[in-house]
């Protein structure tokens, strides 16, 4: 279930630390001043976005606390490709890119997104955990027709992120083929860049691009899609789980015995989130084990 570690002391400690060789948000001008903390109605909150865009997208659920305090809430993004699906979470009123945010002056106050909720002074029960994502009608018919209907329990599995930032996050994914060999699982890769190769052909994890290379997983939209099909998602510590717990549907994430901040605890994602640490670091077969056994008392 992750560490015990509390996750506001260490975004406390980490704040401390970025504050040496200030990054991300802080590396950037802005017209109006930090929050403070205190609420004020009709004010207008910058969350101002930073590192990957698992760290945006679950940032962004805590959009609802402001709104419930009064105050409204324009999102700052890294990313064009995310800029829609993040437009359409109710609790936001606006959404700009990271290019505009040193000339933007419609908000109040700002705070970077990797410390919304110690900004906020959270507490577990205050924790957003309904779903704020969703998938368009229109990609659900496209996936509806990709990932048809059927009596097979449905597992989408993502082992890989970006080599350069995520590596020690890597699973190999034999791990994963070895769960498709349980009765009545099917296997569908949510891999779209990273990964796509290390399926071979006598795979038993069924690829989601055409023969001639079209990748269908082509936007998030696809992406959350997708997911919206599936019985349940297994995945490493890369932004799928928090997209899974977004759109609140099951996803089990394996982590490393020493995993990013956002998976030391799992209340975070609400309860369609099971969280699988290593023992030691580097071994996977005991985390994988467990996803097994817990597999097993499902199908």
């Amino acid at each position: 279930m992750g560490n015990p570690i509390e996750f506001r002391e260490l975004l406390t400690k980490m704040h401390t630390e970025r504050m040496t060789d200030p990054w991300g948000a802080y590396s950037r001008k802005h017209q109006k001043p930090i929050w403070n903390g205190v609420p004020e109605v009709g004010k207008t909150i910058l969350i101002d976005g930073e590192a990957g865009i698992g760290d945006e997208l679950f940032g962004a659920k805590f959009a609802y606390n402001f709104v419930e305090k009064g105050m409204k809430v324009v999102f700052t993004t890294n990313y064009w490709s995310s800029y829609n699906v993040i437009a359409r979470i109710k609790s936001i009123d606006k959404v700009i890119h990271i290019t505009e945010v040193e000339d933007f002056e419609d908000y109040d106050y700002w705070v970077p997104v990797g410390e919304v909720p110690v900004a906020l002074n959270l507490i577990h029960d205050q924790v957003p955990i309904e779903p704020y994502l969703e998938p368009t009608e229109e990609y659900l018919t496209k996936w509806k027709r990709i990932i048809p209907p059927s009596d097979k329990f449905k597992i989408g599995v993502r082992w890989t992120g970006h080599p350069n930032f995520e590596d020690k996050t890597i699973i190999p994914v034999k791990y994963f083929e070895e769960l498709g060999s349980l009765p009545n699982v099917e296997l569908y890769s949510l891999c779209k860049e990273h990964g796509v190769d290390d399926i071979s052909d006598d795979s038993n994890i069924i690829p989601l691009y055409e023969e001639n290379g079209t990748v269908w997983l082509e936007t998030w939209d696809d992406t959350f899609a997708a997911i919206s099909q599936l019985d349940l998602t297994i995945s490493s510590s890369t932004c799928i789980p928090i997209v899974c717990a977004g759109l609140n549907k099951p996803i089990w994430t394996v982590v490393p015995n020493d995993p990013y901040y956002l998976w030391l605890q799992d209340f975070w994602f609400g309860d369609k989130m099971r969280i699988y640490t290593q023992s030691v670091q580097g071994d996977w077969n005991q985390p994988f084990e467990d996803v097994k056994n817990d597999l097993l008392k499902i199908l």
